[in-house]
C-alpha cells in the first residue's frame, strides 16, 4: 500500500518537474512539417532537440548531454545538416510497409561520404558521438513521422 502511494508521489514529482519541457515537445508534435522540405524540417527539429537536451541535462549521465549538443551543432551547420538530410532520405522507403531499405553500392558510398562531411564539420572528441547524434536525429524524425 505504501509502495503504491510512494510511486504516485514520485510520478507526480517528475510530471511537475518536466512539465514545461513535455508541454513544449507536445506543442511541436502538432506542427510536424514532414520530411519533404529540408529547411522546414530543420527549423522544426531544432527546438525539439533543445527540449530533449534540457531533459538530458537533468541526468547524471554526460554521454547523452554530448550527443544532444552534437545533434544541435549538426542541425545548426548547413554542411552537416545537408549530409544528415541526405542520410535521412536514404532511410525513406515509401513503397513498402515497414520493410528495411537496402541501399545499393552507390547509395552506401554517398552515405559514407556524408558521414565524413559531418565528422569534418562538427568537432568532437569521439566520432562515436557524431554517429549517435545522427542516429538520434534520424530516429526522432522516423518516430514523429509515424
Amino acid at each position: 500500500m505504501f509502495e503504491k502511494i510512494k510511486t504516485i508521489f514520485t510520478t507526480l514529482k517528475y510530471a511537475w518537474k518536466y512539465s514545461d519541457v513535455m508541454t513544449s515537445v507536445l506543442r511541436c508534435l502538432t506542427t510536424w512539417p514532414g520530411v519533404v522540405d529540408s529547411e522546414k524540417l530543420r527549423t522544426w527539429l531544432r527546438p525539439v532537440i533543445l527540449d530533449l537536451s534540457m531533459l538530458t541535462s537533468m541526468t547524471r549521465n554526460t554521454i547523452d548531454d554530448a550527443v544532444s549538443r552534437t545533434a544541435i551543432r549538426i542541425i545548426d551547420s548547413d554542411k552537416s545538416w545537408d549530409a544528415v538530410y541526405a542520410l535521412l532520405m536514404l532511410t525513406q522507403d515509401n513503397t513498402s510497409n515497414g520493410a528495411v531499405k537496402i541501399p545499393m553500392a552507390e547509395m552506401r558510398s554517398n552515405a559514407f561520404e556524408s558521414l565524413h562531411e559531418v565528422v569534418g564539420d562538427v568537432p568532437v572528441e569521439n566520432p562515436a558521438v557524431i554517429i549517435a547524434a545522427i542516429g538520434l536525429i534520424i530516429q526522432l524524425i522516423q518516430l514523429f513521422k509515424k
